[in-house]
C-alpha cells in the first residue's frame, strides 16, 4: 500500500531520437520511388559545422543551378512540400504530398554556405510503382525488436536493409553496427519483411529498404521504458510525500 492505497507500478516513457551522420558533410537516399498520390519524407543528413545554415530542397539535374523549393528559413512550405530542420539531431527532412507524374526528377538536399558554393546530396524521386512502406515511422522498444515491412514491384531484384550513412544487410541475415538482423522475402506478395533484434537507443535514425536500385527511407525510433521500481529513488520521492501529508493531517 502506498499512502493507503493499493500499490501500483508507475511506467515512464522516454523518447530519445539520435541520428548518425556519415562520411559525407550532407547525405541521403539516392533513388526513391513512391506510388502516385502517395507522400514521402527525405532525411538529409548533415555535418555539426551545418547546424547554423540555412538548408533547402530543390529541383534539377545541377546542383548549383537547381530551382529552390522550400528552405528553413522561407518558404518552409510550398503547396504540397513543407521542410523541417532538427539541428540538434543534424537532419532536415523534407516532406511531399499527392505526388504525381510530373513529379519525377532529381532534387537536392542543399546547405546553403556565404561565400562558397553551396553543399549538398542529389536524391532522384519517381513516382511508379517501386519500392515502399506501409508506414516511414516504425518504433520499437530498448532490448527487444521492430519490423519493417518493405514492398517492391521487381521480384528479381536485389533486397537489402541499409542505416543511411552507414552499412547495409542483404541475404537472410546480418548485422547493424552489432545489431542482429533478419531478412525475409516473400515474393508471391513481393514484400520483404526486415527485423533488428537487442534494439538499443543509439539504434534511433534514418534506415532505408532496398529493392535493386530504388529505395525507400524509413525512421525507427528505440523507447526507453522504465518502472518505478528500477528507481528507488522515485519511491523515496513518493514516501516522503506521503509523510508530510500524514503529518498535516495530523
Amino acid at each position: 500500500l502506498l499512502c493507503g492505497t493499493q500499490r501500483k507500478t508507475l511506467y515512464v516513457s522516454v523518447q530519445l531520437v539520435v541520428v548518425p551522420t556519415g562520411a559525407d558533410s550532407v547525405s541521403s537516399v539516392r533513388q526513391v520511388t513512391v506510388q502516385s498520390g502517395g507522400s514521402v519524407t527525405i532525411p538529409c543528413l548533415y555535418e555539426d559545422t551545418y547546424k547554423n545554415h540555412v538548408k533547402y530542397w530543390c529541383k534539377g539535374d545541377d546542383g548549383q543551378s537547381c530551382t529552390s523549393i522550400v528552405r528553413t528559413d522561407f518558404p518552409q512550405k510550398k503547396g504540397d512540400v513543407s521542410i523541417r530542420d532538427d539541428p540538434e539531431q543534424q537532419v532536415f527532412t523534407v516532406t511531399m504530398n499527392n505526388l504525381k507524374i510530373e513529379d519525377n526528377d532529381t532534387y537536392w538536399c542543399r546547405v546553403e554556405i556565404s561565400g562558397h558554393s553551396d553543399d549538398g546530396e542529389w536524391v532522384t524521386l519517381s513516382v511508379s510503382d517501386g519500392v515502399s512502406v506501409d508506414n516511414q515511422e516504425v518504433t520499437g522498444v530498448e532490448g527487444d525488436s521492430v519490423s519493417v515491412q518493405c514492398r517492391y514491384g521487381d521480384s528479381n531484384s536485389q533486397k537489402m536493409f541499409c542505416k543511411i550513412g552507414g552499412s547495409c544487410v542483404s541475404g537472410n541475415s546480418g548485422s547493424l553496427d552489432g545489431r542482429p538482423v533478419e531478412i525475409r522475402d516473400d515474393r508471391i506478395n513481393k514484400v520483404f519483411s526486415v527485423t533488428m533484434w537487442g534494439l538499443e537507443r543509439k539504434d534511433t535514425g534514418w534506415y532505408r529498404c532496398d529493392a535493386g536500385h530504388l529505395q525507400i527511407p524509413v525512421h525507427i525510433t528505440v523507447k526507453v521504458t522504465t518502472t518505478m521500481a528500477s528507481h528507488p529513488g522515485l519511491w523515496l520521492g513518493m514516501w516522503l510525500y506521503c509523510a508530510v501529508i500524514k503529518h498535516v493531517r495530523h
